[in-house]
């Protein structure tokens, strides 16, 4: 498997745009310690994330996502969380302009880096770190659906 097989170029473009791995290492620093005897609720990230416009949806696999369609673009943002800490993921979809990105944030950092960060761990220890953390994320993923959409994506292929 190649780079371009899990990030092709314009993604790969709005996410050093938008300051993408500065903004989870920020996160990360921020959010590193788990309690994992903190016994969250569900509906509570849900309702949250809907006030910040992202409207969440719970699946059976205990993921959290929103998919959205935009023009020619299909985004998928989510999350799961285990042991009270997050694994971030995206999909974005344009197959007009050849764009298949589907990804965790981990490897997408691995991958914007030649390897060289791994990308750290966010953990939350209450509903004060649980808030912090998702609204980190919603300004990523609407940073990020801004940058793409505002680009004309066609001419960085």
């Amino acid at each position: 498997m190649e780079k371009q097989d899990f990030l092709q170029a314009p993604v790969e473009q709005t996410l050093d745009n938008i300051g993408f791995i500065d903004q989870y290492e920020i996160m990360s620093n921020q959010f590193n310690e788990r309690d994992e005897r903190f016994d969250f609720d569900n509906e509570k990230i849900i309702e949250y994330t809907n006030e910040l416009g992202l409207p969440l949806k719970y699946s059976k696999s205990k993921e959290f996502f929103s998919e959205e369609v935009i023009d020619a673009f299909t985004f998928k943002f989510g999350f799961t969380i285990r042991f009270n800490s997050f694994e971030f993921g995206l999909s974005i979809i344009n197959e007009s302009i050849g764009v298949k990105t589907s990804a965790p944030w981990h490897l997408l950092i691995q991958l914007m880096t030649n390897w060289g960060k791994q990308g750290g761990v966010v953990a939350f220890r209450n509903y004060d770190d649980l808030e912090g953390i998702l609204t980190h994320f919603v300004r990523i993923c609407q940073d990020i659906k801004t940058d793409l959409l505002s680009t004309p994506a066609s001419a960085d292929l």
